[in-house]
């Protein structure tokens, strides 16, 4: 961003992005339609994700898509939607870029934009941010910060005075927390969905001053007996009450086992539908099919089908009666949405609907085997690694799944290039990270190196 744009946007007062929570839930999913409905259309490239996200952020915190259409706001989710825009409108209008790839360094230099917002962004009286019934409209009277006026010298002094008041704005230090830990739980939710690696906002003060430094954890991953014991459950649940919810509790954890997917990948969030479409052929082998996704950043991949996910797949297709082989007809399959909601002709839309599936798998499975911890003697080692699975289904978050087909398929010897494809890794670092290799073992692979001759 040059620095006369980034001039003006200081000068000029921004216009809102986020209406009540029930508007933000109804919002389009559509990328060419997303910027245009909040009112942004000249916003950096990458901020219709930017906006994706926060909606799904913000309906999560408000209890759910049936509580967002509630239009019941908590305070919670009303402090989130404001700190969240103010660092979206800084984000785009003054960095010149989409926040979902913010960098520690900018969380701190947004940090201390809010101490001290320029004039133009500061408000003397409360204004909504939209205005009208039927349609609704930017507020012109709307700022992103607002000096206070709790005292009865403030709420007697005229305009001129306020408007002066504005050059001493300084937010209390409660309201500096409060910003962190918005911060620390938005971009935590955004490398839950694998979107990124870290958390930029774990850099961030203490009350007093004290540093917080990030640190970029190992992925957590289980093991490949705990991920049979998912699928075994899933699976039972399916066949003992078999319904379209129960199989696509089997599915969807197929998917995110064997395919390797984000959370957001199975969801409408990243600006697609997956249907039954983005099953593929490769070429003329209808044994090699592929799964077509539009994942982290809008890039597109294509993930090979394993002979599990195959037969996950042609099971599922059996039970919504559609043919198990391949080739079919694209057209056709457009229409059968890989996730459909229980009710109504759409497909589930939000990463929040597809994490409560997999979370009851979790619940589900750890019940089974607490129940056949308990049947064993306390001594029993058996017992002692059961618990231990217990506790970890406990803790474990769907992007687990992931984890642990990107860190089996690397044990198991897979060329390490291809999981980097597959999962969609745009540095092969990313990647490494799931080699879980020890200090140890790194030195003793020095013996393999051919030693040079020397003269």
């Amino acid at each position: 961003m040059n620095t006369d744009t980034r001039r003006r946007a200081l000068a000029t007062p921004p216009r809102p992005i986020f209406d009540r929570i029930d508007m933000i839930q109804q919002l389009p999913l559509d990328e060419s339609r997303l910027l245009a409905a909040v009112g942004h259309p000249g916003a950096p490239d990458g901020a219709a994700l930017d906006v994706r996200l926060a909606r799904s952020f913000l309906v999560e915190c408000a209890g759910g898509p049936e509580a967002a259409l509630g239009r019941r706001e908590n305070a919670t989710t009303r402090a989130y939607r404001r700190d969240l825009e103010r660092l979206y409108l800084w984000a785009w209008y003054v960095r010149g870029a989409a926040v979902h790839t913010l960098a520690r360094d900018d969380i701190q230099d947004f940090l201390g934009f809010v101490q001290k917002p320029p004039v133009a962004w500061i408000g003397i009286k409360p204004a909504h941010r939209f205005v009208g019934r039927a349609e609704r409209r930017h507020n012109p009277d709307w700022r992103p910060f607002r000096i206070s006026n709790r005292t009865d010298a403030h709420r007697t002094e005229s305009t001129r005075e306020a408007l002066r008041r504005r050059e001493d704005y300084a937010p209390a230090g409660a309201s500096m927390d409060a910003l962190r830990a918005c911060l620390r739980s938005f971009f935590g939710a955004i490398a839950r969905e694998g979107l990124r690696d870290d958390n930029p906002a774990q850099v961030a003060y203490r009350r007093g001053g004290q540093r917080l430094e990030a640190t970029i954890r190992q992925p957590q991953a289980f093991t490949v007996g705990e991920v049979e014991e998912l699928l075994a459950t899933a699976e039972e649940v399916a066949d003992q009450a078999p319904s379209l919810e129960n199989e696509r509790i089997l599915f969807v954890l197929a998917c995110y086992y064997h395919l390797g997917l984000r959370v957001s990948e199975l969801s409408c969030e990243l600006g697609y539908r997956p249907s039954m479409a983005h099953f593929i052929v490769a070429g003329a082998d209808a044994d090699a099919p592929f799964f077509a996704v539009y994942g982290k950043g809008g890039k597109e991949r294509t993930i090979p089908v394993s002979p599990d996910m195959q037969a996950a797949l042609a099971r599922y297709r059996r039970f919504r009666g559609l043919a198990p082989d391949y080739p079919v007809d694209a057209t056709q399959e457009a229409r059968h949405w890989l996730v459909p909601a229980l009710r109504g002709r759409e497909p589930i839309t939000t990463s929040a609907q597809l994490r409560s599936i997999i979370q009851r798998v979790y619940r589900l499975t750890a019940a089974r085997l607490e129940s056949r911890r308990l049947a064993l003697s306390p001594g029993d080692p058996a017992a002692r690694s059961l618990e231990a699975s217990v506790r970890r289904l406990q803790s474990a978050t769907p992007h687990w799944l992931r984890h642990s087909i990107i860190t089996h398929d690397l044990a198991a010897g897979r060329d390490p290039l291809h999981v980097q494809t597959d999962a969609g890794h745009a540095s092969f670092e990313t990647t490494r990270r799931y080699l879980h290799l020890e200090d140890s073992e790194r030195q003793a692979s020095l013996a393999a190196r051919k030693r040079l001759r020397r003269s």
